[in-house]
């Protein structure tokens, strides 16, 4: 018999495979991706870190390993457990949204839409018009 604690990694490592498999193979919803082509990105990977060090009141982005990839449009950041991974979260590089990406929701916190606010200072009076849309965009994070 296996013991639960082998049981449970086994259960982690594979969602996160799976996981590793839906952010590479199906990056982003496609609704705004015009708007999207239109208006540079406001957030680069480092910000990104620090944004979800933000959205889970990490003192630091010691614990996360964060990427972007040019062909998707989410940089993505897979918190490291002591075993295995503890979940991943993605950063909109346009407006700074977090999204939980096993829960499939966005995460909010008083310190997280401070940083949002700053990231919309960014914006030209130009591409303000576009932000709401950009907003909307969210990574696709749906389980098999």
């Amino acid at each position: 018999m296996v013991p639960k604690m082998a049981t449970r990694i086994f259960e982690c490592l594979g969602k996160a495979l799976v996981m590793a498999f839906l952010l590479t193979a199906t990056p982003c919803v496609a609704a705004g991706s015009a708007e999207a082509k239109e208006v540079s990105t406001k957030v680069n990977e480092a910000a990104a870190a620090n944004l979800v060090a933000e959205a889970l009141n990490y003192p630091n982005t010691d614990y996360l390993d964060c990427e972007g990839k040019e062909d998707a449009p989410f940089y993505t950041c897979a918190v490291l457990g002591k075993v295995s991974i503890a979940g991943y979260y993605s950063v909109n590089p346009w407006t700074g949204r977090v999204w939980s990406v096993w829960d499939c929701k966005w995460v909010s916190t008083p310190r997280l839409r401070a940083s949002m606010a700053a990231v919309k200072d960014k914006y030209s009076h130009h591409e303000l018009g576009r932000y709401a849309r950009l907003n909307r965009l969210h990574p696709l994070c749906e389980f098999p």
